[in-house]
């Protein structure tokens, strides 16, 4: 179960305060393999099984149509932030449908609006791109099927 922790005014060393799990043997490490051996081997399709299973939903697909992007990039854009500055960074790998060219209207449509090449399509990538090239203090990561209340 999630539980917020406010832990804003504390100074030093955070560790004591932030739980941690508890790891017994392997069983963890064997689950995550199970996962990555079925991903492996059936791909997409596992995918999809995946996020039923984890998440309650099942995807209808797994690329980021432009209507998706869209409503993710507005949900945070509609976000009231402490000081008032906010900036969206998209992160775009290479595709073959028209994600880059939704991302660049996003972009000339609202100068708090950045996007930037993610060649190896990597989320990982992607990430390091996007804090590179953004300058506020805090970064949220939001999926681009994602919305933020």
């Amino acid at each position: 179960m999630l539980r917020r922790l406010d832990l804003r005014g504390h100074e030093g060393d955070l560790s004591g305060l932030l739980p941690r799990p508890v790891v017994d043997g392997e069983g963890p490490v064997e689950a995550v393999r199970a996962i990555v051996a079925d991903v492996r081997e059936r791909g997409d399709a596992a995918l999809l099984e995946l996020g039923e299973r984890f998440d309650g939903v099942r995807p209808t697909s797994l690329s980021i149509v432009a209507d998706d992007l869209a409503a993710a990039v507005a949900s945070v854009l509609a976000q009231e932030v402490p000081g008032g500055r906010l900036e969206v960074c998209l992160a775009v790998a290479p595709s073959e449908d028209d994600t880059r060219a939704v991302a660049d209207r996003l972009a000339s449509a609202d100068d708090r609006v950045t996007v930037v090449d993610n060649p190896a399509g990597a989320t990982p990538a992607g990430l390091n791109a996007a804090i590179r090239a953004t300058s506020a203090p805090v970064v949220v990561r939001v999926d681009g099927h994602a919305e933020l209340p």
